[in-house]
Order: structure tokens, then sequence, then C-alpha cells
């Protein structure tokens, strides 16, 4: 419901409709759809990692155009999507139109409109939050060519976005560069290759002002227990690409040069340890970063599964980041080196063919230049019912969490409604409880979820906690 509107009901609704016309046009969607080609470059709508324990990951595997049956009121597309093949050829085109949340001001000089901001919480729930509901429809229009040969597959994408108000943030210094208008284009070229047991990659976009992003990276298979991944990437302070999902530790591909390495070796059938590093450069400003910096991510995985029905893994991660002193106001501000420390243990048991359980904690360190100056810790509960051979299944979890500082907020994997899935941050103090049910009958199958959560950010949980519930329901027709 949209605050103050006076209207029952939800604020967001998503529906498609998917057929295949015959060998020619495989694919056509009507309806709510995502696209994502590439590594993520140039047209990436739906969800995606960047560089983490998981090394196969960084080598992305675009799914070009599919339903979007997720809630997420911002990684989706609305409109008309095809897909075909012919030969060798295979061709996706699409074209979206829908309304999109912004913070929207007023030009005193000129009386125009324009949006300081996109707004992507999905949330409305106060005047504030709902003034900017619907404010601005994005017309994404593109189409992909990819060709198969002699082992090699390389793709062509084009898009082209347009806001019906434009976007202009007001200037900072590390904003300066940052896109501001109503229309972009991006054309991206990628690439895959096997050679026994190598895979290349790769995937160089440009965008309406012709600066340059590019990724390249190879995975190694030095047998079956031992693999390796490589990845660099080099991302133009002015690149524009709104609608991606590339490695890196920006949100935006732009401003940014790394590499990633990673190992993944199998020391016998219970025991396998993931390595990884990962080391950025940003030439320009960022936020809270008034110099030229530089960072780093190390982490380490150990998981023991010694059987089908029992895995514990060990977590380590250690991210290391330059940042302002926040107390030097004299002008430019000399840099502190941040360091994140995150541990994590977890259990996952399944019960019977009916129960599993999944249990996690994990702690977390700040330090500035060495000096320890917060902790926070979480604790996640998951319960999963799933009788064979029943119309009702179900998923719940209860949450625990306290972070004092939002540098030390917890990420962590939500189940969601089918086809969707979320990974929000926990911070502050405070706690969660979802459910997730699943109920079909026959060729219907209803989704549902509920969540509530209690937070604060001071010390005391029950004297000033807020409350916030969130219900969503899916209804699926399988034809």
């Amino acid at each position: 419901m949209i605050f103050g509107s006076g209207k029952a009901g939800f604020d967001f609704y998503s529906f498609f409709v998917q057929v295949k016309l015959n060998h020619k046009i495989s694919k056509l969607i009507i309806g709510d759809y995502t696209v994502s080609f590439g590594q993520g470059l140039t047209a990436w709508s739906g969800s995606g990692f960047s560089s983490n324990e998981n090394i196969i990951s960084i080598c992305k595997s675009g799914r070009g155009i599919y339903p979007s049956a997720s809630t997420d009121e911002n990684r989706y597309l609305r409109g008309i999507a095809m897909e075909g093949k012919w030969k060798k050829l295979s061709w996706h085109g699409w074209l979206s139109s829908h309304k999109i949340d912004g913070n929207v001001e007023i030009d005193t000089t000129t009386g125009e409109e324009y949006m300081r901001s996109l707004l992507t919480s999905g949330y409305h729930r106060s005047q504030s939050e709902s003034s900017g509901y619907n404010v601005c429809r994005e017309t994404y229009l593109g189409a992909n060519l990819k060709y198969e040969i002699n082992g090699w597959k390389v793709g062509l994408t084009g898009a082209y976005q347009i806001l019906s108000i434009p976007l202009i943030k007001a200037v900072q210094n590390y904003n300066k560069f940052e896109f501001r208008g109503s229309s972009n284009m991006n054309i991206g070229f990628d690439y895959t290759k096997n050679f026994r047991n190598l895979l290349i990659f790769g995937e160089v976009s440009t965008c309406t002002n012709f600066s340059i992003a590019y990724l390249n990276g190879i995975l190694i298979s030095a047998g079956k227990n031992l693999s390796f991944s490589i990845a660099h990437h080099s991302y133009s302070k002015e690149f524009h690409s709104l609608k991606s999902n590339a490695i890196g530790s920006n949100t935006n591909p732009a401003n940014e040069n790394g590499i990633y390495f990673g190992t993944s070796l199998k020391l016998n059938r219970a025991f396998a340890i993931i390595t990884y590093i990962n080391r950025d450069e940003f030439p320009y400003l960022k936020y809270r970063s008034d110099l030229p910096s530089a960072g780093i991510t190390k982490g380490a995985l150990l998981t023991y599964t010694p059987s089908k029905k029992l895995t514990m893994a060990i977590r380590y991660r250690n991210k290391t980041t330059q940042l302002n002193n926040a107390s030097d106001y004299d002008g430019l501000r000399f840099a502190n080196e941040i360091k994140i420390q995150h541990f994590r243990l977890s259990l996952a048991l399944v019960v019977n063919e009916s129960w599993d359980y999944r249990s996690k904690v994990e702690t977390g360190l700040k330090h500035i230049n060495s000096n320890l100056i917060a902790k926070g810790y979480i604790y996640c509960q998951d319960i999963f019912f799933h009788p064979p051979q029943k119309k009702i299944s179900a998923n719940a979890r209860y949450a625990v969490y306290f972070s004092p500082d939002f540098d030390l907020r917890f990420y962590e994997y939500e189940n969601d409604l089918p086809g969707a899935f979320s990974i929000p941050f926990y911070y502050g103090n405070g706690s969660k409880f979802y459910i997730n049910m699943n109920y079909k009958i026959r060729n219907i199958t209803i989704s549902t979820k509920f969540a509530r959560s209690w937070m604060t950010y001071d010390d005391d949980v029950l004297g000033s906690a807020q409350i916030i519930d969130e219900v969503k329901v899916q209804v699926r027709l399988s034809l």
C-alpha cells in the first residue's frame, strides 16, 4: 500500500506470459522480464555477484531474456522480448517501458522537473518515500547477436535507455563524472572460448560519451581437485551503464582498475578450501575518499561435508580500504586505513525427506589505522519443510543482529518467493522473522511471504524499536 494514498492493496504487481512460437522464434515474453548478456558491462538488468569466494562466478553466463518472477521493484523490465536462432546465430530483442521511483525537484529558474536520485529501496512507508513513487517513465530497448564458430562464442549487444525526467545529481567532487541526463547508449562485445582445461572470457563496452570499460579473465582446471581463476578489469571514470552487473567493488562499473585471483582445492572427499584475493585501484575520487585510493579483499572458505546430509563451513573475509579522516575539515582530508573483518561459522543438516535445518553465526570487527572501533554479530536460524508428494512446502528464519557501525553491516541471503531472492544488509540492533509458504493446486502455485523486523539504531532495542512488516503474494499458472 502507498502511504497516504487511501487505497488498499499492494504497491507493486508483476506478471508475464511466455510462449514458444516456432523454431525461428523460440521465446516470446510479454510482461515482466530481465536481460543479461556477456559479462554484465553492457546490458544486465537481473541480479548477479561480484568477486567473492565462488571463483567460478567471476565468469558470468548471461541467460539472455528470461521471465521475471521476482518481487524486486528495480531489476526488471516490462514490455515485450523475443529470442530466436538461425543456424549458428542466436538473436534477442527487447522493448521495455515502465515507471520508476525517483527524488524529483523543480528548477526554480526554468520550472522544469529533474531527478536528484533514483529511489531503489521499493519501500513506500512514509510520505517522503511515497512522494517519489512512479514519477519517471523509463524506456529501455536493445538487441543482442551471438555467433558460435570453432568453439568461440562471440556476442554483440546494443542498448538504449531513456528517462522521461532527466537525472541530474548535485555536483560533488567525487561524482563529477557520473551520469547526468535523460538518455544513454551502450554497445558491447563479449567472448568466451574453451581450450581443453582453460576457459577465457571477456567483454569490452562503450557508452554515449565513448568512454571504455573492459574486463578479461581465465578459468584453469589443473585436475579434478584443483582450479584457478584470474580476472582483470579496467573501467573509465566517465563510463556510464545504468543496467550493469560486472565484477568490481564499486556499485557501478566506473573509476576502477582491479585484478582478482582465486583458487579452489578439494583436499579429500570431505574437505575443500577456497581462497581468493582481490585488489582494486580507484584513480579518481569516490564517495568518502577525497584522494585516489585503493583497496584489497582477502578471503578463505573451508567446508567439511562428511555426508550428503551434513555440511559445515568456516569463512573468513578481510577487506581493507582507504577513506577520509572525518576529523580533518581544513581543506583536503587525509586517508585512513579502514579494515573490516568477518568470521562466520555455518551448519546445514538434512534431518529427513521433509525437514532441513540451517544455522549460522557471524562476527565482525572494524579497525581504523589498527585501532579497534566497533564489533558486531548476527545469528540466523533457518528451518525448511518440504514433504515429498505433498502440495505444501515452507521455510522460516529468525535472525538476531547487532551492528553499531554502517561499515560493519552484515549481508545475508534470504529465501523469497519462487524465482526471486534477496540479499539485504542488517544494520543497527534488532531481529527479523520471515516465513515463506507454497501451496500447489493442480497447475496453480500460490506463494506467500510474511516478514517482520524489529530494529533500532541505539543501544535500547525494546525502548525505541521500529517494527516493519512485509507481505508478498505470488500466483503462478502453468499451461
